[in-house]
């Protein structure tokens, strides 16, 4: 009986439902648009004052568009749910550890934009932006390294066919270690540590004793030129968020 109810609710909600979808669609667009033009604006400005550019990032246009629809994660007036931010910038693939958020309605546009993109000299940010109605966010990352690929050193488990009673098959190969080859975007000395989960600004900071394989100039000659760094994880850390700091202690990076 439930399930009839909820079938018959969704049949009358689904003409709704598909009538939203362009308005949606027409809404991402015009996000995207003025997201790259007021990138593209900025970047002039930028280049006046001899500043490296910034990269427009869609991914960012997006969790920026989903930070202003979902009150989950605003607390209050450019107050933000950190974890709920952390884990959004994971699930679409942000890497980078380091962001910043600012909410401003259209009078405060050229003021908020100074600020956020003009007077902010990193070599690698991220932008993405949205706007609804008479209210805007901005949202920006720094880059400090870029995810090349990764690989799995395996070894499957010697089974003793007389002994054994299971017919579970997840054990049908063990992780020996994992690596993964990373493109160093801001010159630094990067070091790592595992966490169980994302940690916050407010966690306590973790002295890294971990050092990565670095590539030296001379095997970027041969077939794998495309990264710097190597991290490698053991078996008990390859289910770990992998968290990269600099040569300041600062988390810069984060994996899984």
């Amino acid at each position: 009986m439930k399930k009839t109810v909820v079938g018959i609710i969704f049949l009358v909600m689904l003409p709704c439902m598909l009538s939203m979808l362009p308005q949606l669609c027409a809404q991402q667009r015009n996000s995207h648009d003025l997201s790259r033009q007021i990138i593209e604006h900025y970047n002039r400005l930028r280049i006046k004052k001899s500043i490296p550019g910034i990269q427009h990032e869609i991914l960012l246009d997006e969790i920026a568009m989903k930070i202003q629809l979902n009150k989950e994660f605003i607390k209050s007036l450019n107050v933000y749910n950190e974890k709920s931010i952390r884990e959004l910038l994971y699930k679409y693939g942000i890497i980078d550890y380091q962001y910043e958020i600012m909410k401003f309605s259209d009078k405060d546009m050229t003021s908020a934009c100074t600020k956020f993109l003009l007077n902010d000299g990193f070599s690698n940010l991220r932008v993405g932006y949205s706007k609804k109605n008479n209210s805007n966010i901005l949202i920006k990352t720094k880059s400090f390294l870029k995810f090349d690929h990764l690989d799995m050193s395996t070894h499957t488990p010697v089974i003793d066919e007389l002994h054994n009673n299971s017919t579970s098959t997840t054990d049908s190969y063990i992780i020996d270690s994992v690596r993964l080859y990373m493109k160093t975007l801001k010159k630094g000395t990067y070091s790592y540590y595992t966490s169980d989960r994302i940690p916050l600004k407010s966690d306590s900071q973790v002295i890294s004793t971990k050092n990565p394989t670095v590539v030296k100039q001379k095997e970027k000659l041969f077939a794998h030129s495309l990264f710097d760094l190597v991290f490698t994880l053991s078996n008990d850390e390859s289910n770990k968020y992998l968290i990269i700091v600099n040569e300041k202690n600062e988390r810069v990076a984060i994996l899984k």
